[in-house]
């Protein structure tokens, strides 16, 4: 496998490009601006978001039409608040398990609750395009399919939309995650690679010259 360029050799000039410096304070600017990219990482994102909706509209009526169900408003809550809150440390612990495979050790925590957003950073640690793929899409693959094999499973309607609920919210929240890998397959078949700085709360993508 090859070995990534160092932080040092991204800055030279001759083989590579910044591209991008992305302060933390706007990547809620950044992905509200790159939410029509057409990358497949979005329209995964955009397919998926889409049926869950579908289901949980079709699952929404389901429940409506069955006597005797639980509280809709405990549903509401459930799906829509509890649970998601709930799974966003398996979604962190997922993203952080793959930057530890990756090779990344300084692995930071953040949030801006201004913006809504929770993020891990690998501090001064550089990233492959191959790698970011990998590290983004693993939390949306694998909560996801996890949520959908529970409403599968599930033996009532009320569960079949409180889950799908869940399902909706969780892959709004990894639209961050798609936007950044959409924005990296915007240069293939160049190498992108990227790091971020903690200290100073900055992303920076760089491109290869070719």
């Amino acid at each position: 496998m090859a070995k990534n360029p160092s932080i040092e050799e991204l800055d030279d000039a001759s083989r590579f490009n910044r591209e991008l410096k992305l302060a933390y304070e706007d990547v809620a600017v950044f992905v509200m601006s790159h939410l029509k990219n057409r990358s497949a990482a979005m329209i995964a994102f955009w397919v998926i978001t889409a049926m869950s909706v579908v289901i949980n509209v079709a699952l929404w009526i389901r429940v409506l039409r069955t006597p005797d169900h639980h509280s809709m408003i405990t549903g509401t809550l459930m799906g829509f608040v509890i649970l998601p809150v709930a799974l966003a440390p398996l979604h962190e612990a997922i993203h952080y398990i793959f930057l530890r495979v990756a090779g990344a050790r300084d692995i930071r925590l953040g949030m801006d609750l201004r913006q809504g957003i929770i993020y891990l950073s690998a501090h001064r640690y550089v990233i492959s395009k191959k790698s970011f793929r990998i590290i983004a899409t693993s939390p949306f693959i694998i909560v996801n399919l996890i949520l959908g094999g529970l409403i599968i499973a599930s033996a009532s309607f009320w569960l079949e939309w409180v889950l799908s609920s869940a399902l909706f919210m969780h892959a709004t929240m990894c639209i961050g995650d798609l936007v950044l890998l959409g924005y990296m397959e915007e240069f293939k078949p160049r190498q992108v690679y990227t790091w971020d700085n903690v200290e100073t709360r900055e992303a920076y993508f760089y491109v290869s010259q070719c």
